[in-house]
């Protein structure tokens, strides 16, 4: 499904004088797997006996989620552990270091339980397979980053917003240099997607160790400080894996320490779509996505205004769907993310002062727009707030794996 999705619609859920339409209900609860985010609000009333699922293999033609920062995470919490339990992989962007708390299962209280009680289920905690990654090397010399990718996916930026799309599969010497750029004149540019490298976090979560030279390499700082970025060969596997007991490997790319530096953040997540691009190859129809990236804060890649940008993220997102692989852009309004990229976001998430509740417009089974409908989301279950030092460590190494666990997504 290459092709641009069907237009959001504005209006409201289709109407019955003593319900939703029979249309509606069997619409929003499709068929066969699904990502289940919650229960049709109709009147003010949930109904738990009528769900708001995406079909999976729908996810590859990409979502948009608005609305409050701290609503916007938990959101992105939930979609996470929903579809790590479907066996998916998913690669998040972390700007406050929120998602961390995805390794230890959460708190009970009795406004979760409640909430839960309304949504038709019983609220259990839970802890999801986590991988952790986090820039290496951040600090500056004379004002510049001194990490190699990171300077890198600057470069990359820099050519998207010059050459547009073009730049995703750029002709030069080395995987990190764009196209027309040539010798940076700094050695650091020619690491590029060459630079990632799996920490020990990796091989705490079950999952199969990627094939990089740094592949499951101990760090000295520790699980809950290991870095993003080594010298090992760009490797997508490490991102589209399970872990041992089958549930969808949740990598999270930690950028709080970057959240003062917004184009360093937004380079960061272009150089990972990019990578993917690059890696992954074509595929046909598949039942589930081999990977879904959420990048929050997605406002932030188009800073600097730039149309070649524009065309490039656009590009980068019809790419990424043939290659199976679906991406939700999370920002405060829709007005963040450029028309012509906003066309290409089908499933839509509205998020509302309501606690819990958003508006959702998705495509069905056929690939059709259904109409807008209030949801109650569903109840994440891992610790909402940040696992943070021992803590993290404590999370993430109860589920260490017997050697060799885990593999490849849909292996």
């Amino acid at each position: 499904m290459n092709q641009s999705p069907p237009p959001a619609t504005t209006g409201p859920a289709g109407t019955a004088s003593d319900g939703p339409t029979a249309a509606l209900v069997a619409g929003y609860a499709g068929s066969g797997p699904a990502l289940d985010l919650g229960a049709l609000l109709w009147k003010g009333a949930c109904l738990p006996d009528v769900p708001v699922r995406v079909p999976l293999p729908l996810l590859t033609w990409h979502g948009l989620i608005t609305g409050a920062g701290t609503d916007r995470t938990r959101t992105l919490r939930l979609i996470a552990e929903r579809l790590s339990a479907h066996g998916v992989p998913v690669l998040l962007t972390d700007l406050t270091g929120a998602l961390n708390g995805l390794a230890d299962p959460g708190e009970g209280s009795e406004h979760l339980e409640r909430r839960a009680a309304e949504l038709g289920e019983e609220w259990t905690a839970l802890g999801y397979p986590l991988q952790r990654y986090a820039p290496g090397g951040g600090g500056t010399d004379a004002g510049r980053p001194s990490d190699p990718a990171l300077v890198a996916a600057l470069n990359l930026l820099a050519a998207m917003e010059r050459e547009g799309a073009s730049a995703l599969f750029g002709t030069s010497s080395g995987p990190g240099e764009s196209a027309g750029s040539g010798a940076s004149g700094d050695s650091a540019g020619s690491a590029g997607l060459g630079a990632l490298a799996d920490s020990d976090v990796s091989a705490a979560t079950g999952a199969s160790a990627g094939s990089g030279a740094n592949a499951g390499s101990d760090t000295s700082a520790g699980p809950a400080a290991s870095a993003l970025f080594g010298a090992s060969a760009f490797d997508a596997d490490r991102f589209v894996r399970t872990a041992a007991d089958g549930r969808g490997l949740v990598s999270v790319l930690d950028l709080s320490a970057l959240r003062e530096q917004p184009r360093q953040c937004a380079a960061l997540s272009v150089w990972l779509s990019a990578g993917l691009c690059r890696a992954l190859p074509e595929v046909g129809k598949v039942p589930k996505p081999a990977l879904v990236c959420c990048l929050d804060e997605a406002g932030l890649l188009f800073g600097s205004g730039s149309p070649g940008l524009r065309e490039a993220v656009a590009q980068a997102l019809r790419l990424l769907g043939s290659r199976g692989v679906g991406v939700f852009l999370a920002a405060g309004s829709p007005e963040e993310i450029p028309a012509e990229v906003r066309e290409r976001l089908a499933h839509r998430v509205r998020l509302t002062p309501g606690p819990g509740e958003a508006v959702v417009s998705v495509l069905d089974v056929r690939g059709e727009r259904l109409p807008e409908a209030a949801v109650r989301l569903r109840v994440p279950q891992s610790l909402m707030s940040p696992a943070e030092g021992a803590e993290l460590d404590r999370a993430i190494g109860a589920a260490r794996p017997p050697s060799g666990a885990g593999g490849r997504s849909g292996s």
